[in-house]
């Protein structure tokens, strides 16, 4: 039987990695609140979809189906933004560790990223309209995602929002895109929409990763 001494022992080396992730991700603005306010959003999005609906995106849709009302792919920037805003610490004295280790935490945080952005919209995906494609559901919410974060891995949050609303609204104004370039409301252009925001996705990781690799490189001052 484990003396006291070993149970004390093994119960803080649990507890350390615990409280270690807890903090990294508290640095990060990930907080019970903020959770629960990401699930709401997306929740709301499904809702938006049922008593909203969008000429633009439904004109064009084969009869039965349809893709998101401009009003609930507008509602998709405030995930994107919220899980572009989470990619940097702001705490950083907080992560006062070895670079190598901040780096391997930073690719295992991109991957939570990645795992929340795709399991949380799958779960609600029960609160969308009947109507509603689900493959172009998720292909245009891969694409305002990945274009969010791309371009957050370069400016700030206020930049890449503005840029990813910029770009819903050029594919949510008639005439402006070609509809058989319209990645978010043509549902025949699904799979290319899927396809560049993988690649967008792809983009968006090397960069992260390049970045803290230049801080592997930098010495410790301890």
């Amino acid at each position: 039987m484990p003396s006291a001494s070993t149970r004390v022992r093994t119960s803080i080396e649990l507890r350390t990695p615990l409280l270690l992730t807890r903090a990294f991700a508290g640095a990060r603005g990930v907080t019970l609140r903020a959770v629960l306010a990401y699930v709401a959003v997306w929740a709301l999005i499904g809702g938006v979809s049922r008593f909203s609906m969008s000429a633009l995106g439904l004109y064009f849709a084969p009869p039965g189906s349809s893709s998101l009302d401009t009003v609930a792919v507008v509602f998709m920037l405030l995930p994107a933004a919220a899980l572009a805003n989470s990619t940097a610490s702001r705490v950083p004295e907080l992560e006062a560790v070895r670079s190598r280790v901040l780096l391997v935490a930073q690719c295992l945080w991109l991957l939570a990223i990645v795992g929340a952005a795709t399991i949380v919209p799958w779960a609600t995906s029960f609160t969308l309209s009947q109507a509603v494609d689900r493959n172009s559901y998720f292909s245009t919410w891969l694409l305002v995602l990945s274009a969010m974060l791309v371009v957050h891995a370069v400016t700030t949050t206020m930049v890449a929002s503005m840029v990813a609303m910029s770009l819903v609204a050029a594919f949510s104004t008639p005439g402006l895109v070609p509809w058989e370039y319209n990645l978010i409301y043509n549902l025949a252009e699904k799979g290319l929409a899927a396809g560049v925001g993988i690649v967008l996705l792809l983009i968006w990781g090397s960069l992260q990763v390049a970045q803290h690799t230049r801080q592997v490189g930098i010495p410790n001052p301890d």
